[in-house]
């Protein structure tokens, strides 16, 4: 390759790296950074339009929060709601009834 043509590329990889960090800061506005950097780094000005007009991913993850092992721990350790008998396992049927715990989820 050439000087001439090796230049041409990496000008043109930090220019698709800086349309993808100004779709990122769009996109953190959304909560959807990479997103908003693909978007940027391969459609430039388009990406950033796309960016912005992209559904609002805040409230979307406050509804539905991430299961930690706390968390998992504390929904899968119950009380059988037909036999009442205490249960810590992972898994949805009581190993005293058989009956499915999870059952209205």
């Amino acid at each position: 390759m050439s000087v001439g043509v090796l230049a041409l590329l990496t000008a043109g990889l930090f220019v698709c790296l800086v349309n993808g960090f100004i779709g990122m800061i769009i996109g953190k506005f959304k909560n959807n950074e990479m997103a908003g950097f693909w978007f940027g780094f391969f459609l430039s000005a388009i990406g950033w339009i796309i960016t912005a007009l992209l559904p609002d991913n805040r409230n979307a993850q406050e509804s539905h929060p991430r299961m930690t092992p706390i968390n998992l721990r504390a929904k899968c350790a119950a009380n059988c709601p037909f036999c009442g008998k205490f249960t810590e396992a992972v898994t949805r049927k009581c190993p005293s009834c058989g009956q499915d715990i999870f059952s209205n989820e």
